[in-house]
């Protein structure tokens, strides 16, 4: 990771150098796309930085905000008219807020507990189960920027090591409380019957979310939406807690 690192660095640098050299002194500042999708700001005095990506934060007020590079912001809304889109229930009053990232999950009392009991998982965080003890939830955070992809793939061959015939059955990402999430359901069987794995993936500057939760197949069913409302209470509010 260092080297890839270290060579991407590099061959900015020589593509700005080459600019620089072919362009001379540029009589004012300008912001130059580059092919990794960012962009650069060139000033008038041979130097350049990139510029920063905006930034995405939840509110605990449930509003979405964008701030951006030039210490502005404005409320978020997606773009994407066919993408789904959930926010926090009403019904969903109660906030179980992490311990070890800037997120917390709001859910229903009603119908989930909270499980203080240890783990004996050091990386579970938050954990939950409903009241007929039918379904089990779980969150793990990790404090670094992980690709959806890899932590999904990751996630399966985890879930093979306890069920070798796991295997994904439903993937889409979703906007949760304004932020992108993929949210991917997967299939097992363990010695005690079918099982279906619901996931919600989340990574950004805040670090990696994965939300799970756990039951059995033939309960999938009438736990759908539950489990969907439950999964609609996740809110990353980074240091903002109003």
């Amino acid at each position: 990771m260092i080297q890839t690192l270290n060579l991407n660095k590099t061959i900015l640098v020589l593509i700005f150098s080459l600019f620089l050299i072919t362009s001379g002194t540029i009589s004012q500042e300008r912001i130059i796309p580059l092919k990794n999708g960012k962009k650069a700001l060139l000033r008038t005095d041979n130097t350049w930085s990139v510029i920063p990506e905006a930034d995405t934060v939840l509110l605990k007020s449930g509003e979405m905000l964008i701030l951006y590079p030039d210490s502005t912001w404005g409320y978020f809304t997606p773009t994407d008219s066919t993408a789904t889109i959930v926010s926090k229930p009403a019904s969903s009053d109660f906030l179980l807020e992490s311990k070890k990232g800037p997120y917390g999950l709001w859910i229903n009392l009603d119908k989930w507990d909270v499980n203080d009991g240890q783990s004996p998982n050091p990386e579970v965080d938050l954990k939950f189960l409903n009241k007929a003890k039918s379904a089990f939830g779980l969150t793990i955070f990790n404090k670094n920027r992980i690709s959806l992809d890899s932590l999904k793939n990751q996630a399966l061959e985890n879930y093979k090591m306890a069920a070798p015939d796991t295997k994904f059955t439903k993937e889409e990402e979703i906007w949760v409380n304004g932020i992108k999430m993929l949210a991917v359901e997967m299939e097992a069987t363990l010695k005690s019957g079918p099982m279906v794995y619901v996931n919600y993936y989340v990574s950004g500057y805040f670090g990696t979310i994965q939300a799970s939760v756990f039951t059995r197949k033939n309960d999938i069913k009438k736990l759908r939406d539950d489990i969907k409302e439950l999964m609609s209470g996740l809110v990353i509010y980074s240091v903002f807690k109003n």
